[in-house]
């Protein structure tokens, strides 16, 4: 995050980080996900505390699989090897 506790906060630092946390969550399967950040000022100690509002969505699965440009037996010999099946729940880093 481009948010270190301490340090001055700015507009572009603030999507940054939202940015960042919505990176994550694509990164961990959830394609549809939003998240919205807010600040709240504490004038007394002339801090800002940052939140994230995060809508996860669906954890995104295979829904269908298809290999084309080579034979079956090779295609079938693929997907084994990459454990890819319909229903699994699928990640970036898949």
């Amino acid at each position: 995050m481009s948010l270190p506790t301490g340090q001055r906060i700015t507009e572009e630092g603030l999507e940054q980080s939202r940015q960042a946390v919505l990176k994550l969550m694509v990164e961990r399967g959830f394609f549809a996900a939003q998240v919205n950040a807010r600040t709240a000022l504490d004038d007394v100690d002339r801090q800002v505390d940052v939140v994230f509002k995060v809508q996860s969505g669906a954890l995104a699965t295979i829904r269908s699989i298809e290999v084309t440009g080579v034979p079956i037996p090779q295609a079938q010999e693929l997907l084994r090897k990459f454990q890819f099946h319909k229903g699994k729940s699928m990640t970036a880093a898949d």
